[in-house]
């Protein structure tokens, strides 16, 4: 995914994104608000299932808990997996997402990768959004432009793209110890 892209002023994230319908025009404002970690525990919960059905390259629990997993993304799934022990810590990061009940999370994460010892520090962007059920569950699907531009502008806000600057560092540090580490 990405992330960030390069460290825009807050008055960016504050601007307002338009988009033409048919019959009439809608206005999304982006708020400038701060970075919020496990804030909110059902969307905790829902990421660390992603992670370690992911970990575990179990299809049907992910079916469950995501929208957009199409043929080709679990073959990559099934095949990652092989590679993947655990998940041993998950952090998400949130911002209000462009719904009610909506959020994009930032998934910060270290796995333990097969022969390898050291954890690898890594980073996701997810769409979480809650059902008519009232469940949490990851927006996969292709969104619309509207919500896009509301995603790409958050991800610019200067504390995400700090996050993912720090993450960068991480695991290029881990990199330059660790030679097999592609």
């Amino acid at each position: 995914t990405a992330i960030g892209k390069n460290s825009q002023s807050s008055e960016v994230a504050a601007a307002i994104v338009e988009t033409e319908n048919s019959t009439e025009e809608e206005t999304l404002v982006v708020p400038d608000d701060p970075l919020e970690t496990d804030a909110y525990p059902e969307v905790n919960a829902l990421v660390k299932k992603y992670y370690q059905a992911m970990a575990d390259g179990d299809l049907e629990t992910l079916s469950g808990i995501m929208t957009g997993l199409d043929e080709k993304e679990q073959i990559k799934i099934t095949k990652k997996s092989e590679y993947v022990e655990n998940y041993p810590t998950v952090i998400c990061y949130t911002k209000k997402g462009p719904l009610e009940d909506s959020y994009i999370v930032y998934a910060y994460y270290e796995v333990k990768l097969v022969d390898f010892e050291n954890l690898t520090p890594g980073m996701n962007e997810l769409y979480v959004c809650k059902n008519d059920a009232g469940a949490y569950y990851i927006n996969g699907e292709t969104q619309d432009d509207k919500t896009i531009d509301y995603c790409e502008m958050i991800s610019a806000q200067d504390d995400v793209v700090d996050l993912v600057n720090t993450v960068q560092v991480k695991y290029n540090e881990l990199k330059s110890v660790d030679t097999e580490l592609c």
